[in-house]
């Protein structure tokens, strides 16, 4: 595997936090690899897999969206 640079670094940045306010599940596991380790907070256990980031982005898109409209 190679290093990334600091421009690559900004645009997948850039990328994730415009998927982030859409909530697009599909686009987020896009940025990730397949075997890529998720973790909400730094003491979380990790999402493992792509199966395993698109159910809780799905999830926490849709728990977002209901404390928003409540």
């Amino acid at each position: 595997m190679s290093a990334i640079t600091s421009s690559d670094f900004e645009d997948w940045l850039h990328k994730y936090g415009q998927v982030w306010e859409c909530g697009d599940a599909e686009s987020v596991i896009r940025l990730f690899t397949d075997d890529a380790n998720y973790y909400e907070t730094p003491v979380d256990k990790p999402m493992n897999g792509h199966d395993s980031v698109r159910r809780y982005w799905g999830e926490w898109w849709h728990r977002t969206k209901r404390e928003e409209d409540a």
